[in-house]
């Protein structure tokens, strides 16, 4: 396929939120089920909400108990004798031409296609570009790191990383809960689970087409709490650290990103630490629906607001006043 013709296809695919472009999960919705909800269940996060939205072509985000919708997720696959990377790509993305990109966004990534090697097939959901976004920040959703921000912008035919723009659609890999694995002639090996690494990540300079809103934050607590959390410290420290030096996007795709395993497994501690970094990154992006569900959890945990009105800044403290 030319890439005119590709461009013409996606142009027509992403019009057309409905059409999957890989497999996908049947849901059907339980009473209390959001789009949130069901992001963060498929995905350990609810940063797809709005692509579950575009997926389905919802215009209402409200959903009614037995309403069904698809939910894109990774597919296994067993590498058979004489598959390529191109060939997968055709299959499992209907085009050929983004073999090299499949490679590196497939779990484990560029492997050799040994058969019986399982791999982890990513879907393709499609997202409208926020304020803020970055390439880097997308592979963190997906990957807990920037380095495949370069294979997510090949994946979109996007030459300039940084010339993206509010409002634009692209296609996001997803990786989910995998499909049942393919049949193989050969057993396959096991492979390591994906994990997050221990050490914060190295600071890298991110250049996003538009910049939030300049928020004035709190100082880090000196006693920093942080640091003496037994479970998730490292990687709550590099989020909060994030924040507190104004890089805002990788805050909260690191933030976004811990919320799932912090909530369900991490102590009140760091609970309380991740809602109300979650709250004051969420103001930087006037993202109100957010604040306020972050913050009515952080009053669930805490009991109190979270926040001593006297050292946080008169923005976060209006948009707090608007969850009363």
């Amino acid at each position: 396929m030319t890439r005119a013709l590709w461009t013409l296809a996606a142009a027509l695919t992403l019009a057309l939120p409905g059409v999957a472009v890989a497999e996908s999960a049947l849901h059907t919705v339980s009473t209390g089920d959001t789009l949130e909800s069901i992001s963060t269940h498929y995905y350990g996060t609810d940063a797809y909400a709005s692509s579950l939205a575009l997926h389905n072509d919802l215009s209402d985000p409200a959903l009614s108990a037995g309403q069904q919708l698809q939910v894109p997720r990774g597919s296994s696959h067993v590498v058979a004798r004489g598959d390529r990377w191109e060939s997968l790509a055709a299959r499992y993305w209907d085009d050929a031409s983004l073999g090299a990109a499949l490679a590196t966004l497939t779990q484990p990534s560029g492997v050799e296609l040994e058969p019986g090697t399982e791999l982890l097939i990513p879907a393709l959901i499609p997202y409208e570009i926020q304020r803020g976004d970055t390439f880097a920040s997308f592979a963190r959703r997906a990957y807990r790191g920037p380095a495949r921000a370069d294979a997510i912008a090949r994946l979109n035919w996007i030459e300039s990383p940084n010339r993206i723009f509010p409002g634009q659609r692209i296609r996001l890999p997803v990786l989910g809960r995998a499909l049942p694995t393919v049949a193989a002639t050969k057993t396959p090996r096991e492979e390591p689970a994906p994990r997050v690494s221990a050490a914060p990540p190295t600071p890298r300079s991110e250049s996003a087409p538009t910049e939030p809103a300049a928020l004035p934050a709190a100082s880090p607590p000196s006693t920093a709490p942080v640091a003496a959390l037994e479970t998730f410290s490292a990687e709550l420290r590099a989020a909060t650290d994030a924040y507190y030096a104004g890089d805002f996007a990788s805050a909260r795709a690191d933030l976004e990103t811990l919320r799932a395993p912090v909530l369900s497994r991490g102590n009140d501690r760091a609970r309380s630490i991740l809602l109300r970094h979650l709250v004051m990154v969420y103001v930087a992006y006037d993202q109100q629906t957010r604040v306020c569900a972050s913050h009515r959890a952080l009053r669930a945990l805490d009991g109190d607001s979270g926040f001593d009105a006297e050292l946080i800044s008169p923005r976060i403290l209006e948009a707090l006043k608007k969850c009363d």
